[in-house]
């Protein structure tokens, strides 16, 4: 996609979450999404995560040099890449128990997020394959 910013932000975030959790993994998305430049050209520095100004160090060495956050990330990008993934943001919401999805791209505001859940809610219609 967008290399190499890309790929170091999405490390970036698992290791916010690897220190304090799924809600420091979503406000650093949300962070690199406020100030991530377009075209690849990555965010104007490493933002900061509030609350989390002491362990800002960890996070910023976790994102360069976890071997084991590296791979996660090569492999849900290979993973999107086979799942036809062609634009940031996607988001792929899917019902485990049916094992019906649906892939939204760009930024969907609430009332998309919403009618996508209810879709994967309602029955499946005839001729309905996903």
């Amino acid at each position: 996609m967008h290399e190499p910013a890309a790929s170091y932000e999405a490390r970036w975030a698992e290791c916010a979450g690897i220190e304090r959790g799924n809600d420091a993994f979503w406000l650093a998305v949300e962070l690199i999404y406020q100030r991530t430049r377009s075209n690849g050209a990555g965010a104007a520095g490493n933002p900061q995560i509030p609350g989390l100004e002491d362990r800002q160090h960890f996070i910023d060495n976790c994102a360069v040099s976890n071997p084991s956050v590296q791979q996660a990330v090569i492999s849900q990008a290979h993973q999107a890449s086979q799942d036809g993934i062609t634009a940031t943001p996607t988001l792929v919401i899917k019902d485990k128990q049916s094992g019906r999805s649906i892939k939204l791209q760009g930024a969907p505001d609430g009332d998309v997020l919403l009618s996508a859940i209810d879709w994967l809610a309602a029955r499946p219609a005839a001729g309905d394959h996903q």
